[in-house]
């Protein structure tokens, strides 16, 4: 082989994708892509996409709450007029899409008394559950990163002694109405931009 050949082959070997066997996948819910492309389609006259990384309160429902009346009150703007969406992507943020029962069984032995939740009771559930439901009534939606929740699933798999694959079932079987997992926080962002989403990061 001459110098040019040489070169070519191994700027060729530099380029082409490594063909290795890829690492198995974490562990995915069933992902819907008609229906989250219908909820991203949903005729509103404004479009907001909230994206959080931490659960913080529940600041990021907050804010959909306070933009969707203020489009309502100050703006005068029917009802439904304004389609809020949160995408919970990280950190402890998707813990705000999980039900009461999730809440109960798993995060309030460990959460409550936190400066983000306060004092929970036992069998009180998910704090953000009254907001939740105001939002979905006004037809808002709540995505949750599959990579998050993997994460969580292992995380809380350990402290269960559970498999992550066993806890991952039991989680993603127990979101909040109008929540879905889609594959990743991120793809979920830029395709509600796509779909003429502002973006708020919360």
């Amino acid at each position: 082989m001459n110098r040019q050949g040489f070169l070519l082959s191994s700027a060729i070997a530099v380029t082409l994708p490594s063909m290795e066997p890829v690492a198995a996948a974490t562990p995915s819910a069933a992902f819907d892509l008609d229906v989250f492309n219908a909820w991203l389609s949903r005729s509103a006259a404004h479009r907001q996409c909230f994206g959080a990384t931490e659960r913080r309160g529940g600041a990021v429902l907050n804010q959909m709450r306070n933009s969707i009346r203020a489009y309502r009150t100050a703006l005068n703007e029917p009802r439904g007029s304004m389609h809020a969406i949160a995408v919970l992507y990280a950190g402890n943020s998707i813990s705000i899409a999980y039900n009461d029962q999730l809440w109960n069984e798993l995060l309030i032995p460990v959460v409550s008394g936190s400066s983000d939740v306060g004092t929970l009771t036992p069998e009180s559930g998910n704090p953000f559950s009254s907001t939740l439901a105001e939002l979905s009534n006004d037809g808002s939606h709540f995505f949750v990163c599959n990579n998050a929740l993997t994460e969580d699933a292992r995380i809380l798999g350990r402290m269960k002694q559970r498999s992550a694959d066993d806890m991952y079932a039991f989680i993603a079987a127990r979101l909040v109405p109008n929540a879905m997992i889609v594959p990743a926080g991120v793809m979920a962002i830029n395709a509600a931009q796509e779909a003429h989403f502002t973006y708020v990061a919360a």
